[in-house]
């Protein structure tokens, strides 16, 4: 009984495990990682599971979480990230800033406005399908 209690345990201690990510990349099947895991236990092939619309291929660096179901360290997942990709913006509460570590920057604001930037002055670049931009209320152009 013992034994059987002893191998419980260790699967579900084996379920959740703090990583880093080695490297990712985009896969036919999404995106793939390969982590180190606590006591330097690689794992490769692990899926990196993200929000509904939204997609990003991690640093190499970045810190993790994987998931791995039913303690088995054959099935995995990384579930969440957090990576060095440059200063996270200055947040109010309830604000939303989607940022790269190359300095662009896109930021849903408490009044509502929406600030776009990058970090060397590039352009800010809208495309639509029909080639048009349309502004309803008063546009400004600054230079």
């Amino acid at each position: 009984m013992i034994r059987l209690l002893e191998k419980i345990r260790n699967s579900i201690r084996l379920i959740v495990g703090p990583c880093l990510l080695e490297k990712a990349s985009k896969e036919k099947s999404g995106i793939q990682a390969n982590v180190v895991l606590l006591g330097n236990e690689k794992h490769s092939g692990l899926r990196v599971l993200q929000q509904y619309g939204i997609a990003s291929v991690p640093a190499a660096g970045s810190e993790a979480v994987a998931l791995f179901v039913g303690g088995s360290r054959d099935n995995g997942f990384v579930v969440a990230t957090q990576g060095d990709s440059g200063d996270i913006p200055a947040l109010k509460e309830g604000e939303v800033a989607l940022f790269s570590k190359f300095g662009q920057t896109i930021l849903l604001k408490e009044d509502g406005s929406i600030n776009m930037s990058t970090s060397s002055g590039g352009a800010v670049v809208v495309d639509g399908e029909s080639g048009n931009v349309t502004v309803n209320g008063h546009l400004e152009v600054k230079k």
